[in-house]
């Protein structure tokens, strides 16, 4: 009886797990092809997660008042807006031609300036010496990077200030746990685990001082070189 008992038990976790392998599927079909898409037409072209978080006040709690801050991939500028009183000059890099037209939305401090670049290709050597900026922003950049340490060594800033996503959480571990894809955006070449992100920063040259989690669950990094 007891061994018919464990056969059913059985039988019913593996029905179970069928059911939420196609309700997950399901959902990150939905997010993805509808929901998503339905967002970002409704906030201007930006998603919601990138306007209501909290991303910012790691960032602010890492600065000082002497600091000339670049943000690599700044989006709408709307981190540099949250810091821009704290810093002494800061720079928005992106790529988007739009990127004047989201600055007006979100940049009003007058210490701080967008600029139009590709960080595949832009010159940070040149610009770090007319800008002379020390520390650099990276916020949900480094898991769209294929090459991180490389990338890291082209930026060449003294502090490295950094969110990226995680998978140490019980989401991703679920789904990986199901052989179900786990990323949270098609385009992310990988997302983080704590040991992975420290191991990129020490082949570039940096050394983690703080590394933990922010309200969102995900991975916070300051790095400083040697």
């Amino acid at each position: 009886m007891t061994d018919i008992r464990h056969m059913v038990d059985s039988h019913m976790r593996c029905v179970f797990q069928i059911i939420v392998k196609g309700l997950l599927c399901f959902r990150r079909w939905f997010d993805m092809f509808f929901l998503d898409r339905l967002l970002i037409r409704s906030f201007n072209g930006t998603h919601p997660k990138n306007v209501f978080n909290y991303r910012y006040e790691f960032f602010l709690e890492n600065l000082d008042p002497e600091d000339v801050v670049i943000d690599a991939g700044c989006g709408t500028g709307f981190i540099l807006s949250k810091i821009a009183s704290r810093i002494k000059k800061g720079y928005g890099l992106d790529h988007d031609q739009r990127l004047t037209e989201y600055w007006k939305a979100f940049a009003h401090g007058q210490n701080v300036e967008p600029v139009l670049a590709d960080l595949a290709t832009f010159d940070f050597a040149s610009f770090r010496s007319k800008a002379r900026y020390n520390v650099c922003i990276v916020s949900h950049i480094l898991e769209h990077i294929e090459d991180v340490p490389s990338f890291l060594k082209r930026i060449n800033a003294d502090r490295l200030l950094i969110c990226v996503p995680s998978q140490e959480n019980w989401r991703a571990q679920l789904l990986i746990h199901l052989g179900l894809p786990f990323k949270t955006d098609s385009t992310h070449f990988r997302e983080y685990t704590r040991s992975m992100l420290r191991d990129e920063l020490e082949r570039a040259g940096y050394r983690p001082v703080l590394m933990g989690f922010n309200a969102e669950g995900e991975i916070v990094c300051r790095a400083e070189k040697g």
